[in-house]
C-alpha cells in the first residue's frame, strides 16, 4: 500500500504543477485551485465499458487499492478510474477498454447554451486541446468512446496516469483560440491495471484439457475476471497457464491455500486442490481460487486481481442400468503406426449388453477444442512428428459419461548408421547438345583405384553422387566433404569452410533428381567465392576426395578417392593445303569462324571427345599447314615429337609429308599434341591426322570478283562472278558470302543462301556497303575468292516499318524476356509502359546517319481519328534480337528502334486506346524523310474495383475498404501473400487498432531480384486512427512495392523491428528484370506520426537496407514525436529516425527521436543505399539526441556511399534543413576487406567519404545545425568531425553545389572535418560558416538563410521551453519539384545556340499547386556546343532542377568518313585472385582475345557504343547492360565467353573486377554511348580483375606502377662496368625459379630485375637462362622488367609470349644502352621537325633483345613500355613529350610519351612495337589523337596550342572540323593581351556576368575591336564567320598600332560580291595578308563558317607575319 499511496502523491504533486502553468481565460476556476463545480451544471455522469456493454468501468482507490463500479457523486469533482490492459487478438471494440462511452446529462437551461467537453488542459486556450465539444442545452449527450481512444492509447502501466478534465460552461472560440466562462471543472485520473493476455487454459494431472467457461476464439475480454471450469471428481492437481499482456513487469501471483504463492513454471502454475480450506469452497462443493496480476515495474500501474473457479463432476457410482464406457485415459503411439491405430476401449449398454460397436469416435487437435473429421485428418494434422506430438479421441455413447484419452505420438526410431557403405556411385557428365555423356562412372571401374581424363574449362558438367539405400534413411544426418588437391597437395577446391568464416563441417546433401547430390555445383569456399566447384580450376593432375559421413556420428563416413586430370584439347583446327583450305573429317574447321555460341555447342561433342581426324588432299599437295585453337590456360601444341608451333591460333605448323612414312595404304599419319608443360607432361591430349594424298582434283580460282562500284538505289548492279580452271574444275561447287564492310575478319561473313552458282548479282534496294566474296568447295577442298566492295547511295531513305507492335511484349528491349504484355488493369494500378519497335533497313548500327522519330498517341474510342498526342512518352534508343526483323539474303535487316510510352496517370475505368507513329529520316538533311506510318491501336482496359470478401467499401479513394478489426488485416495479409499484391486498392482503418501478440508482417521475398516478391502494393490511409504494435510485436508490412502508406499514428511500446515496414530487397518488378525507366519504388509514407513512448529496435519507420538505386523510398509530411526512442537495442547500424539505408526522398518530415546504433547513424536517414541511386532530403528537422558508438554519423543522414571503389555515384544532397541536437560518436578510422571507408561525424552529414567523381548534380545548402558533436575516439582527435560534414571525397564545383550552411561555433571542430582529396581554390569554411549563439539569436543566421532558395525561415521565439531561439522552418509553401514536357529540340551541330522554344516548365509546389516558368525565370547549364557530346542540361528554380540530355554532333562533309579500330580481351572465369593469384586485365596482361584488331569504316558521328554493338553483333557474342544514367549511355556488365559460353561479368573474378575500355592507351571517364569516335583511334575493351591495376586508376583509387602495385619479387644481382662502361649480367636457373616461385604465391604481374651497377657504365646487358621465359608464362601471370638508370624496359605476358615463340624459348638478353646527341642527329637527320635546339637536350637509348647470336626484331603484334631517361631540369613530370625510334632499317617513328618520375628520376614513357633506337626530344608534344602530323593544319595546332591561345575540347581531342563561335575568338584576343582588367559597362543583354568570355566581351568592345550584332545582342555562341574573323583581326591590329598593308583586290573570286560591305577591308587586308585564301581557286566564301582548323592556321599566319612585323 505504501508503493500506490506515494504514487499518488506525485499524482495529486503533477496536477498543482499543471494548475500552476496554465495560461488563464476569463475562468471560473483561478490559478493553483482544484477542480471545483460551483454551478452544478452537470447532474449526472456516467462512464461504460463500450457502446455494447452498459457495465461502469472500474473506480480506483489509491489507498486501499480496492476497485468498485464508477458511480458519479454530485459532489466529488475528482475521480480515479482504472481501465484494464488490452489483451491481444482483440477483434471488435466491444473488448477495447481505450473507447468508453460517456454520457453526460446537464441541468435544462432557458437562458444560454452550456457547452461540455473533454480537454486535455483544465484551463484550455486552443480548439486543439478540446475533446469532443458540443453544445446542449440541458438533457444528456453521449460521447462516444472513440474521442477519448488517442489519449488512453498512450496509457501503459510504465507511465504516470493520464489526466483528462470534463467542462461544463459558457464556451467562445475565435479561431483557435478558446474562452470559457462560468467553468465547472471535474478531474479524471485514469490509471492501467494489469490484465491477462488471453483466456487461462487448465490442465489435468494427465494432461487431459479442461474448457474455460466462456472462451472465445475472438480474444480476452479484459473486463472478465472470474473464470470457471469443471473437472472430474477426484481431480487431484490442475496446471493453469496464465500469462499477463505485460510479463516483463508482471507478476501473475496464484494463492496456494496455505498463505503464499505459487512458484510457476514459466507461465504454468500446478494448483494442489487437496491444499485449499473450507475457507475456499463454496457451498456447491467448488472452489474459489484468487490470483493476482502483481504490477512490478515503475509508473503507475496497478494490480489486476482475478478468480478461477473449480467445479467438480458428482462422483457417483454408475447406476447399473447407466450405459458406461471403460477406456484409459491416455496412449501412446508410433508415427509409423498412426495410420491403423484404433483406441482400446469397450462398453455396456443400460442392459448390461457389450455396446462397444456402437461408440462415436471423435477426434481433437491437442487443445481438446479443435475438431478433426476423421484419422486422416489426424494424420495430417500430426504430420511427421520430429518430436512427440498429441492428439485427442473422445469417446462417446447415448447416457454414457464420455470419455477422453489424450494420445501421444512419438517420433519413429531411426536405426542406427552401420559400417556399410554410403556412397552407392560417383560420376562424371558432361552436357553437350543437351545430351550428358560419360567420362566416369565408379560402378564400372575396375580395382580399388579410380582416375580419369576431363577436358579442361569445360563448364557445362555435372558429377552426380549416389548413396547406398541404407544411407538414403539417414540423407538427414549424412553431410559430404569434397577437397580437391593439386600434384604438390595444394588444396585448391574445398566446399569445407575454415578459419574465422568456419560456419559447419561439410556440405548439406541435397536431393537432385534421380541421384542425391551434383559434387561439382557445390561451393568453392577456398576462393571465398560461392561457385561452381571446378570453375577456375587450371589444366593439370588432380586428386579428388570426397567423404560421406554422420553428422550424429563422425566416425561412420565412406571416403573415396579419384585422380582427375584436366587435359587441354583444341576446340578448333584446320589444315590448310596453300591458298585452299582442306575440310578433315570430323570437321572441326568452321569452329574458329561461328556466328553463336550455339554453334560451338552443336560440335562441342567433336572437339571433347575425338582425337582422330582424317583429311584428303590433292596428288600434287605435299607441304600442309595445321592451325586451330588450343583451349587450356598455358597450353602449346607440339609435333614432330618436340618441335613447338610458334602459333598455332595464328600461322600454325608446317608439315612436309616428305618427312612421314605412308602405311600400307599409302596414308600418312600425322601425330601433335595440346600440352601443359613441356612435352614430356601428362596433362596432355594427343591427336593423329590421317593424310590420304590423291583422293581429290587439283584447281584454283583463277578470276576474281571485281567490286569497288557505287549504284543508285534500286539500279542493277553489274554481277559478280568467279572462274575455276584445273583438274575437275566442273565438280566444284559454289556458295556466296556477304559481310559488312567496317571490321572485316573471318567471322564476319555469312552464307548467301541460294547465291550458288558462279555469279552473283548484289541487291541495290537499301543504301550501304557490303563486302561479298565466294566461297569455292569440292569434296573437302576450299578456295575464298577475293573481297569485292559492292555501295548504294542512300538517296530517299526507306519506309520504316513495325517489328513490334505495341503490347507485343512486356520488355522489348530486353532480349531475354518475351514476357507478355497486361491489357486488362484493376482501378487504381499502376499501367505498365507500352513499348513499339520500328526502324528501317536503312537504320543500321554502323550507319548513324538516319534516325527515327516516334510520336504517341491517346483516344478514348477506338479509332485513329480525334487522337491526342501525349507530350510527355518517352523516347528510348536501342535495339535486340527481339526488335528487329531480316529482310534479305544479304543480311539486310530492320533494325527496330525501340520506343516506350509511360503512362504516369491512374487512368479512370473502361478502355483506352493507344498508338504510335513513326517515320525516319536522314539526320544532316531532314527534308529527306519518309512516310509515317501507324502502329495498330492498343487497347487497355481499366475494370472497376470488386467487392473485396469481408470488407465495406470498393477499395477506391471515393469509397475506400474499411478496415474495422484484426481479421481484416489477416485477410490482406492472406491476399498479398496468395499473390495478389492490391496494387492501387485503398484501404482505409475505420478506427485504432491493435496488431496481435503473434503478427507476422505482411509481405513474403522469394528471391529473384524481384520476380518472386509477394508485397503489398495497395494504398493504406490511417484515417488519423492509431495502429498499437504490441510489446515485442513487429510492424504491419514486411515487403512493399509501390505501395502508399499515410495518414497514420503508429505506437508501440518495445517494436521487434521498424514501426511500420521491416525489409526492402532488389525489386526489378514482377519479371525479375532491371528496366530503368519502368522499376517500381518500395514505399511513399505521408502524414504518419510515430507516437510519443515508442521504441524501435531498428529504424524508425522504414528498416531500409540493399535495394536497387531505383527503387526509391520516399517519406513527406512525417514526425517521429517527442519521447520516441530509435535504435532501442544500440547494437545495429544503418539507423535513422525515419528509414536506415536508402534511396529515395525525405521531405517536410521533423523527428524529436532519441536515437542509438553503431555506424551510420543518422538523426533522419541512415545512409544512402545503393551507390547509383538519388538522396535527397529537403525542408525537414531533427530536434533530439544521436548516441552511436562508431562513425559515419549525421544530423541528418549518417553518411552517402563511402565505398571509395565506386567514386562515379551521385552525391547525397541535404536542403534547407536544420539540426538542434547533442551527437555522440566514435571517428575511430573503419574498413571493410581491407578498404577505408571513412569514419566522419557531422552536424548535417557524417561522411560523403566515397564520392571524388560525382556523375549527378547534388546541394548541401541553407542548413544550419546548433548543436555540439562529442567524438568518443582516443585516435582520431577531432579530425573527422565537422559542424556539416565530417568528411568528404572530394569537392567538385562542376556537379556539387554547396553554400549558406551554418553551424554553432565549437572550438573542437569545423564546418568540414577532413578532406580526402584536395581541392585547390575551394575553401569550405566558406560555404560551411562558424557562428555563435548569439548570432543563432538575433537574427543574423535568419538573414542570411533566407538569402537561399526557399526563404521559409522564421526566428524561434525565447521562452519555448528550454532550447535558445534560432531559426525554424515557417509553413511558406515552396517549389518541390519541377518537370519538362512539351516538344522541344536535343539534337544539335557544334556551335548551335540552345533552344528551348517548345519545352513547357512546370514548378509542383509543396502545397499542391502548380505553376508554369518560363526559361526567364530559370537557371539553365550544361550544355556544351563546342564539341561533339551529350550534354546533361540542367533546368533549376530554387533549390529544385530537373535534367534532360541533348546531343551535339559535328557537321559532316559530303562522304565524311573516319577509320577506327576495335579489340576485345577477354578473360575466364576463376577464382586465384581472392587468394593472392595473378590479376588477369589490359595492363597487367593474362587476357584472351575475343575479336582480334579489326578496322572499321564509319560516319564521323559515331559512338563507341556503335562500333562496340557491331563488332560484337559481327562476332556472334551476346553482351548485357543496362542503362542506370542520365545519359542513357550503356554500361556492360556482361559479355558471353565466345571460348566457354560463360557469362563473364562485373564481380565475377571480384569485387574490383569487369569491363572496361581505353582510346589510344587511355581508360576515358564517359559512357560507352557519351564517346564520340574520331578518326585512327584505337580502342581496347577489355575486362580486368581490379580496375584499381589499370592505367589511369589514379584517378580513382588505384594507379600505381607494377612494381608497387603487388609484392612482384625483385631481383637485385650486383655487376661491376667494364673499362668500357659495359655491364653484364647473368641471371642464375635458381634466382629466377624463386622470383617464379614468389611471383606465383604472390600472385605479382611483374618480375624485376634491378641491377646494382658500380662504376660509370653506357650499357647494360641482363641475360636469362634458356626456358625461364617459358617457365615464367607456364607458372605465373607476371611480366618481365629491367629496372636502371639507363632506362626500363617492361615486357608483359603477351610480348612475352612472342619472344618465347621467336627464340624457342631459348635464352634471353635484354640491352640497355645510352647514346649522344650527336648520334642522335646522325639518326634523325633529313627529320624535318626535329630542330637543333631540341637535340641539345636530348635523350639517346638504343634497346636491343637477342637471343644467342639472334637479334629479336619483331614482337607479332604485341608492345613492349620503354622508360626513357631525361634531364629533369628540361622535362616536366607529367608532361607530353616526342620521342623517336629508328628501327634497324632506318625507318622513323614519331612517339608520343608521358613525362613521369620513378626513383627521384625522369622518364619519358613510351610503348613500342619493335626494339631500336629511341630518341626522346625536350619538344612538347600533342596530346591530340586527331591531329595527325600528315594533317595540312598540324603545325597551326601545335603553334596555337602551345601558346596557350586554344585548348582542346577534350584532353586528347582538338576537333579541328568544329567550328568556332564568336565569343572564342574574342576570348584568344583577350589572352594575347595577357587578360587585362576590365572596367567597362558590359553593353550587350546576350553576355551574362559571369560567364567565361564576359570580360573578354567588354573589353573587345571597349577598344572598338567588336560592335556586336545590333539591338544590344553580340550573339556569343553564333558560329563565326570568316568575314567576321577578318574584321576582328583588323580591328585588333588597328588597337596595336601594326602596320596594315594595302588590300588586294577581292574581285578575282566569283562570289566577291558576297562580301559585306563593313567587312570589305577587313578581307581586303586579310587576302593580302595571306590571312584568308580562296577555299577554293576561285571561290573565297566570306559567309562561311571557320572550322577550329581554319582558326589555327589564321591565327598563326597573322601572329607570324602582321603581328610579328609591327
Amino acid at each position: 500500500m505504501k508503493r500506490i499511496y506515494l504514487r499518488r502523491c506525485v499524482s495529486l504533486l503533477l496536477t498543482a504543477v499543471l494548475c500552476l502553468s496554465c495560461v488563464q481565460p476569463a475562468l471560473a476556476v483561478e490559478a493553483g485551485e482544484t477542480s471545483t463545480a460551483p454551478h452544478e451544471y452537470l447532474e449526472n455522469l456516467s462512464i461504460v465499458r463500450s457502446s455494447k456493454d452498459s457495465e461502469p468501468v472500474y473506480e480506483y482507490d489509491p489507498v486501499s487499492g480496492e476497485l468498485t463500479p464508477f458511480a458519479f457523486e454530485a459532489d466529488q469533482t475528482e475521480y480515479n478510474i482504472a481501465l484494464p490492459e488490452v489483451a491481444a487478438g482483440i477483434s471488435t471494440n466491444l473488448y477495447n477498454p481505450n473507447m468508453p462511452q460517456i454520457t453526460a446529462t446537464l441541468q435544462n437551461s432557458s437562458s444560454k447554451t452550456l457547452y461540455g467537453a473533454w480537454s486535455t488542459e483544465m484551463a484550455p486556450t486552443e480548439s486543439a486541446q478540446l475533446i469532443g465539444a458540443s453544445a446542449y442545452s440541458g438533457g444528456s449527450l453521449t460521447i462516444a468512446g472513440t474521442y477519448l481512444r488517442n489519449q488512453l492509447n498512450n496509457l501503459k502501466l510504465t507511465t504516470e496516469p493520464v489526466t483528462l478534465y470534463y467542462l461544463t460552461g459558457n464556451y467562445v472560440q475565435s479561431g483557435t483560440s478558446v474562452t470559457y466562462t462560468d467553468l465547472d471543472v471535474y478531474t479524471f485520473h485514469f490509471y492501467r491495471m494489469a490484465g491477462l493476455g488471453g483466456w487461462p487454459t487448465v490442465e489435468d494431472e494427465d494432461g487431459t484439457l479442461y474448457s474455460v467457461e466462456g472462451y472465445s476464439k475472438k480474444g480476452l475480454d479484459p473486463y472478465i475476471n472470474t473464470f470457471a471450469v469443471t473437472v472430474p471428481a477426484g481431480t487431484e492437481q490442475l496446471k493453469v497457464t496464465a500469462k499477463a499482456v505485460t510479463p516483463a513487469s508482471t507478476s501473475v501471483q496464484f494463492d496456494d491455500g496455505k498463505g503464499a504463492s505459487i512458484a510457476g513454471e514459466g507461465d504454468v502454475y500446478t494448483l494442489t486442490l487437496a491444499d485449499y480450506s473450507d475457507d475456499y469452497k463454496q457451498e456447491d462443493g467448488s472452489l474459489q481460487i484468487p490470483f493476482t496480476l502483481e504490477y512490478t515495474g515503475e509508473g503507475s500501474g496497478i494490480d489486476g486481481h482475478y478468480t478461477l473457479t473449480v467445479k467438480f463432476e458428482e462422483a457417483e457410482e454408475p447406476d447399473p442400468a447407466t450405459p458406461v464406457i471403460t477406456a484409459e485415459t491416455t496412449a501412446t503411439v508410433s508415427v509409423g503406426e498412426l495410420a491403423s491405430w484404433q483406441p482400446t476401449y469397450s462398453a455396456k449398454d443400460a442392459n448390461g449388453n457389450d455396446a462397444t460397436e456402437t461408440v462415436t469416435l471423435s477426434y481433437y487437435q491437442s487443445d481438446g477444442t479443435t475438431s478433426l473429421a476423421d484419422m486422416a485428418a489426424v494424420v495430417t494434422y500430426i504430420g511427421d512428428a520430429s518430436e512427440n506430438k498429441t492428439f485427442v479421441v473422445e469417446l462417446s455413447l447415448d447416457g454414457a459419461v464420455s470419455v477422453r484419452i489424450t494420445v501421444t505420438v512419438e517420433p519413429e526410431e531411426q536405426p542406427p548408421i552401420g559400417d556399410e557403405d554410403l556412397i552407392a556411385n560417383i560420376r562424371y557428365l558432361i552436357k553437350v547438345v543437351e545430351e550428358e555423356k560419360s567420362y566416369f562412372d565408379m560402378s564400372e571401374a575396375e580395382g580399388d583405384g579410380y582416375s580419369f581424363v576431363a577436358p579442361y574449362g569445360y563448364t557445362y558438367n555435372s558429377m552426380p553422387l549416389t548413396l547406398t539405400e541404407a544411407a538414403l534413411e539417414h540423407v538427414d544426418d549424412l553431410r559430404v566433404k569434397v577437397n580437391l588437391y593439386d600434384e604438390e597437395n595444394n588444396l585448391v577446391a574445398s566446399n569445407v569452410t575454415n578459419g574465422a568464416n568456419k560456419t559447419y563441417e561439410g556440405g548439406r546433401i541435397y536431393s537432385k533428381d534421380d541421384y542425391v547430390c551434383d559434387l561439382s555445383g557445390l561451393p568453392n569456399y577456398i576462393t571465398g567465392k560461392v561457385l561452381s566447384f571446378f570453375r577456375g580450376i587450371k589444366p593439370g593432375a588432380y586428386r579428388l576426395e570426397v567423404e560421406v559421413f554422420s553428422l550424429s556420428n563422425p566416425e561412420v563416413s565412406d571416403k573415396r578417392t579419384i585422380q582427375i586430370t584436366l587435359a587441354p584439347y583444341v576446340h578448333s583446327f584446320q589444315v590448310d593445303a596453300g591458298v585452299r583450305q582442306l575440310v578433315t573429317a570430323p570437321d572441326l574447321s568452321r569452329l574458329g569462324h561461328v556466328t553463336s555460341y550455339k554453334d560451338i555447342e552443336r560440335n562441342d561433342d567433336i572437339a571433347l571427345r575425338i582425337r582422330e581426324y582424317a583429311v584428303t588432299v590433292p596428288s600434287n599437295a605435299k607441304t600442309l599447314t595445321i592451325s586451330g585453337t588450343p583451349d587450356g590456360s598455358g597450353a602449346a601444341v607440339y609435333y614432330k615429337g618436340g618441335d613447338v608451333t610458334d602459333d598455332f591460333s595464328g600461322e600454325g605448323f608446317t608439315v612436309d609429308l616428305d618427312d612421314y612414312t605412308p602405311d600400307d595404304n599409302g596414308q600418312y599419319e600425322i601425330p601433335f599434341s595440346v600440352v601443359c608443360g613441356d612435352s614430356t607432361s601428362n596433362v596432355r591430349s594427343d591427336y593423329t591426322l590421317a593424310v590420304t594424298v590423291g583422293g581429290q582434283s587439283d584447281w584454283e580460282i583463277t578470276t576474281q570478283p571485281v567490286g569497288g562500284k557505287t549504284y543508285n538505289k534500286g539500279e542493277t548492279a553489274e554481277t559478280l562472278s568467279v572462274a575455276v580452271t584445273g583438274e575437275d574444275a566442273s565438280n566444284v561447287s559454289y556458295q556466296w558470302q556477304w559481310a559488312d564492310n567496317y571490321g572485316l575478319n573471318e567471322s564476319n561473313y555469312r552464307d548467301i543462301e541460294d547465291a550458288n552458282s558462279a555469279t552473283f548479282t548484289p541487291p541495290t534496294a537499301i543504301g550501304g556497303d557490303r563486302t561479298y566474296r565466294c566461297v569455292v568447295t569440292e569434296g573437302t577442298i576450299q578456295q575464298k575468292s577475293e573481297k569485292a566492295v559492292v555501295e548504294v547511295n542512300l538517296g530517299h531513305v526507306n519506309d520504316p516499318e513495325f517489328v513490334r507492335q505495341p503490347g507485343s511484349c512486356a520488355n522489348i528491349d530486353y532480349p531475354f524476356d518475351e514476357s507478355s504484355f497486361k491489357t486488362v488493369y484493376t482501378e487504381g494500378e499502376a499501367i505498365q509502359p507500352i513499348q513499339a519497335a520500328a526502324g528501317s533497313t536503312e537504320i543500321t548500327s554502323g550507319n548513324s546517319s538516319v534516325d527515327a522519330e516516334f510520336a504517341w498517341y491517346y483516344n478514348d474510342e477506338n479509332s485513329y481519328d480525334g487522337a491526342v498526342l501525349i507530350d510527355d512518352a518517352n523516347y528510348t534508343a536501342g535495339s535486340n534480337s527481339l526488335a528487329g526483323r531480316t529482310v534479305n539474303n544479304v543480311g539486310h535487316y530492320i533494325r527496330g528502334i525501340i520506343s516506350n510510352c509511360n503512362i504516369t496517370e491512374k487512368l479512370d475505368v473502361g478502355t483506352h486506346y493507344y498508338f504510335c507513329e513513326v517515320y525516319v529520316y536522314e539526320k544532316d538533311n531532314p527534308e529527306n524523310r519518309s512516310e509515317t506510318i501507324r502502329s495498330d491501336i492498343l487497347a487497355i482496359t481499366v475494370q472497376p474495383r470488386s467487392e473485396l470478401e469481408g470488407f465495406t467499401g470498393t477499395g477506391t479513394e471515393n469509397d475506400p475498404y474499411l478496415i474495422e478489426n484484426v481479421e481484416h488485416l489477416q485477410r490482406i495479409k492472406s491476399l498479398v501473400e496468395g499473390g495478389d499484391a492490391l496494387a492501387g486498392a485503398v484501404f482505409q482503418l475505420a478506427n485504432d487498432i491493435t496488431l496481435p501478440e503473434d503478427w507476422e508482417p505482411i509481405g513474403v521475398n522469394n528471391g529473384g531480384s524481384g520476380k518472386n516478391l509477394l508485397p503489398f502494393s495497395g494504398i493504406l490511409d490511417g484515417g488519423g486512427h492509431t495502429m498499437t504494435i504490441p510489446d515485442g510485436g513487429k510492424p504491419l508490412l514486411n515487403y512493399a512495392r509501390d505501395a502508399v502508406v499515410r495518414n497514420l499514428k503508429i505506437y508501440g511500446e518495445n517494436i521487434d523491428g521498424s514501426a511500420l515496414l521491416n525489409n526492402v530487397c532488389v525489386d526489378y518488378g514482377t519479371d525479375g528484370i532491371y528496366q530503368q525507366m519502368t522499376d517500381p519504388d518500395i514505399i511513399t509514407v505521408e502524414h504518419v506520426t510515430l507516437l510519443s513512448g515508442s521504441k524501435t529496435s531498428v529504424s524508425g519507420l522504414v528498416k531500409g537496407g540493399y535495394s536497387s538505386g531505383i527503387n526509391d523510398v520516399i517519406i513527406r509530411n512525417c514526425t517521429i514525436e517527442k519521447g520516441v526512442v530509435i535504435g532501442c537495442d544500440k547494437d545495429e547500424s544503418d539507423i535513422g529516425s525515419f528509414v536506415g539505408s536508402f534511396n529515395g526522398r525525405i521531405e517536410d518530415s521533423v523527428s524529436y527521436a532519441t536515437v542509438y546504433g553503431v555506424r551510420d547513424v543518422g538523426g533522419l536517414g541512415g545512409s544512402k543505399g545503393q551507390s547509383m541511386g538519388d538522396c535527397i532530403i529537403t525542408n525537414s528537422a531533427f530536434l533530439g539526441e544521436i548516441v552511436a558508438t562508431g562513425g559515419h554519423v549525421g544530423g541528418i543522414l549518417g553518411a552517402g556511399y563511402v565505398d571509395s571503389t565506386a567514386p562515379q555515384v551521385p552525391p547525397v544532397s541535404v536542403q534547407n534543413c536544420y539540426v538542434v541536437a547533442d551527437i555522440t560518436a566514435n571517428s575511430t578510422p573503419y574498413s571493410i576487406g581491407g578498404q577505408e571507408i571513412g569514419s566522419g561525424i557531422g552536424g548535417i552529414v557524417g561522411s560523403e567519404f566515397g564520392v571524388t567523381d560525382p556523375m549527378n548534380h547534388a546541394y548541401i545548402r541553407d542548413n544550419h545545425f546548433y548543436g555540439t558533436i562529442t567524438d568518443t575516439s582516443t585516435t582520431n582527435g577531432y579530425e573527422r568531425v565537422g559542424g556539416i560534414i565530417g568528411e568528404l571525397g572530394r569537392y567538385d564545383a562542376e556537379w556539387m553545389s554547396y553554400g549558406n550552411n551554418y553551424y554553432l561555433e565549437n572550438s573542437q571542430y569545423q564546418g568540414l572535418g577532413y578532406l580526402r582529396i584536395a581541392n585547390a581554390g575551394w575553401e569550405p569554411e566558406a560555404v560551411f560558416v562558424p557562428k555563435t549563439a548569439a548570432e543563432f539569436a538575433d537574427g543574423t543566421v535568419l538573414e542570411l538563410l533566407n538569402q537561399g532558395s526557399l526563404k521559409n525561415w522564421v526566428q524561434r521565439a525565447e521562452g519555448e521551453g528550454a532550447d535558445s531561439p534560432y531559426p525554424i522552418h515557417s509553413d511558406v509553401s515552396y517549389v518541390r519539384e519541377i518537370t519538362l514536357s512539351g516538344d522541344y529540340k536535343t539534337e544539335y551541330y557544334i556551335g548551335d545556340p540552345l533552344d528551348l522554344s517548345g519545352m513547357v516548365i512546370t514548378a509542383h509546389w509543396s502545397d499542391g499547386t502548380t505553376t508554369a516558368l518560363s526559361t526567364d525565370d530559370v537557371e539553365i547549364s550544361g550544355y556544351d556546343n563546342t564539341q561533339r557530346n551529350i550534354s546533361l542540361v540542367t533546368i533549376r528554380y530554387g533549390t529544385v532542377d530537373a535534367e534532360f540530355t541533348v546531343t551535339v554532333l559535328q557537321k559532316p562533309q559530303e562522304d565524311e568518313k573516319i577509320t577506327v579500330y576495335f579489340t576485345l580481351l577477354g578473360d575466364e572465369d576463376h577464382t586465384d585472385t581472392d587468394e593472392g593469384g595473378p590479376t588477369h586485365g589490359e595492363r597487367p596482361g593474362g587476357l584472351d582475345t575475343w575479336i582480334p584488331r579489326t578496322s572499321y569504316t564509319v560516319d564521323v558521328n559515331t559512338t563507341l557504343e556503335d562500333i562496340f554493338t557491331m563488332a560484337l553483333d559481327a562476332a556472334g557474342i551476346e553482351f548485357k547492360g543496362n542503362r542506370d544514367n542520365p545519359y542513357n549511355s550503356i554500361y556492360i556488365s556482361g559479355i558471353q565467353s565466345p571460348v566457354t559460353g560463360d557469362w563473364i561479368e562485373e564481380f565475377t573474378n571480384g569485387p574490383n573486377s569487369g569491363w572496361m575500355y581505353t582510346v589510344n592507351g587511355t581508360h576515358p571517364d564517359v559512357g560507352l554511348s557519351q564517346w564520340f569516335l574520331s578518326n585512327g583511334e584505337n580502342i581496347i575493351f577489355h575486362y580486368t580483375d581490379d580496375y584499381t591495376k589499370e592505367e589511369g586508376s589514379e584517378h580513382w583509387g588505384g594507379g600505381t606502377t607494377p612494381a608497387e602495385e603487388d609484392n612482384s619479387p625483385v631481383l637485385a644481382p650486383e655487376v661491376k662496368a667494364d673499362k668500357d662502361g659495359n655491364a653484364e649480367v647473368s641471371i642464375s636457373g635458381q634466382d629466377i625459379n624463386d622470383a617464379i616461385a614468389s611471383a606465383k604465391e604472390d600472385g605479382a604481374t611483374s618480375i624485376i630485375i634491378a641491377p646494382q651497377i658500380s662504376g660509370d657504365a653506357d650499357s647494360l646487358s641482363v641475360t636469362l637462362p634458356k626456358g625461364s621465359v617459358g617457365d615464367i608464362l607456364n607458372d605465373t601471370k607476371a611480366g618481365l622488367t629491367v629496372q636502371s638508370d639507363l632506362g626500363h624496359v617492361e615486357l608483359p605476358q603477351d610480348t612475352m609470349e612472342a619472344i618465347s615463340e621467336t627464340t624457342q624459348d631459348g635464352e634471353l638478353t635484354i640491352t640497355l644502352a645510352a647514346g649522344t646527341a650527336e648520334e642522335a642527329g646522325k639518326l634523325l637527320a633529313g627529320q624535318e621537325d626535329v630542330t637543333e635546339e631540341a637535340l641539345k637536350n636530348c635523350s639517346v637509348t638504343e634497346v636491343t633483345l637477342t637471343s644467342g647470336s639472334t637479334e629479336i626484331t619483331s614482337l607479332d603484334g604485341t608492345r613492349m613500355r620503354i622508360a626513357l631517361p631525361v634531364d629533369g631540369e628540361v622535362f616536366e613530370d607529367g608532361g607530353s613529350y616526342v620521342a623517336y625510334q629508328i628501327t634497324d632499317d632506318g625507318q622513323v617513328e614519331k612517339l608520343s610519351g608521358k613525362c613521369i618520375t620513378k626513383g627521384g628520376a625522369r622518364f619519358v614513357e613510351v610503348t613500342a612495337a619493335a626494339p631500336g633506337t629511341f630518341v626522346a626530344v625536350a619538344a612538347e608534344a600533342l596530346p591530340f589523337t586527331d591531329v595527325a602530323e600528315e594533317n595540312w593544319f598540324y603545325d597551326a595546332v601545335q603553334y596555337v596550342y602551345g601558346r596557350g591561345l586554344m585548348n582542346g575540347t577534350s584532353d586528347t581531342i582538338f576537333s579541328p572540323d568544329g567550328t568556332m563561335n564568336r565569343a572564342m575568338l574574342v576570348t584568344i584576343l583577350y589572352r594575347l593581351e595577357d587578360e587585362p582588367a576590365v572596367t567597362a559597362a558590359n553593353a550587350f543583354s546576350d553576355v551574362p556576368a559571369d560567364t567565361w568570355y564576359t570580360d573578354a566581351v567588354i573589353w573587345a568592345d571597349a577598344h572598338g575591336i567588336v560592335e556586336g550584332v545590333g539591338n544590344q545582342q553580340f550573339a556569343p555562341a553564333d558560329n563565326i564567320t570568316r568575314e567576321q574573323m577578318a574584321v576582328m583581326l583588323y580591328r585588333y591590329a588597328q588597337y596595336k598600332g601594326y602596320e596594315l598593308k594595302t588590300g588586294a583586290d577581292p574581285s578575282q573570286y566569283t562570289d566577291a560580291a558576297d562580301i559585306s560591305s563593313w567587312a570589305l577591308d577587313a578581307m581586303e587586308w586579310a587576302n593580302a595578308e595571306g590571312l584568308i585564301t580562296g577555299r577554293t581557286a576561285a571561290t573565297i566564301v566570306p559567309g562561311g563558317t571557320a572550322t577550329r582548323a581554319e582558326a589555327a592556321t589564321i591565327l598563326m599566319r597573322f601572329l607570324e607575319s602582321t603581328a610579328a612585323n609591327k
